[in-house]
């Protein structure tokens, strides 16, 4: 499978059927991630386990990201952290440094996967895929307020005349 970032879209022709992915569309945001199940020349579907069967047109795809492994990632994380604080703290309860190393990397393990389950689909993990009007880095332009503008100063004769209105009323 090709790593880099491409505008190709044979690179994501070639992720293997069953990779969690992540797609980000043009104009409507996406949450999560998704089993790829099919690519085509038109677009790509896959499975969500929340979402269902989700299927996404070419046209509308702006980035296609490969889904970092956030379990292990928090599993690795959560049992080093628990392996170090349980050599280093002073063993009381009969374990020994090596069992409490031990029972530390349990516990904090799980416990870093569990994060690390939860906290998955808010990364993206590697962009393999961007379409050729997408540029990573600049930032998009605001929608503009020139209708806003327009509409409040027609409105402006309006609010001018309200104290001469209210003045008559007294």
């Amino acid at each position: 499978m090709a790593a880099a970032q491409s505008r190709d879209w044979d690179v994501v022709r070639g992720i293997p059927a069953g990779t969690t992915i992540k797609v980000t569309l043009k104009h409507k945001p996406t949450f999560g991630h998704c089993a790829l199940e099919e690519v085509t020349d038109d677009g790509l579907a896959c499975y969500s386990r929340t979402s269902g069967e989700r299927q996404f047109a070419r046209g509308d795809i702006r980035a296609v990201y490969v889904a970092h492994n956030a379990k292990l990632a928090g599993l690795a994380i959560g049992a080093g952290i628990g392996a170090v604080n349980g050599a280093v703290n002073n063993p009381g309860n009969g374990l020994g440094r090596g069992g409490n190393a031990a029972l530390g990397a349990l516990l904090l393990g799980g416990i870093g996967m569990a994060i690390g389950a939860a906290a998955g689909p808010f990364f993206d993990g590697k962009a393999i895929y961007r379409s050729r009007d997408d540029q990573p880095g600049k930032a998009r332009r605001p929608p503009s307020l020139e209708p806003a503008k327009s509409a409040i100063s027609g409105a402006q004769p309006m609010l001018d005349a309200v104290p001469q209105q209210m003045a008559a009323r007294q």
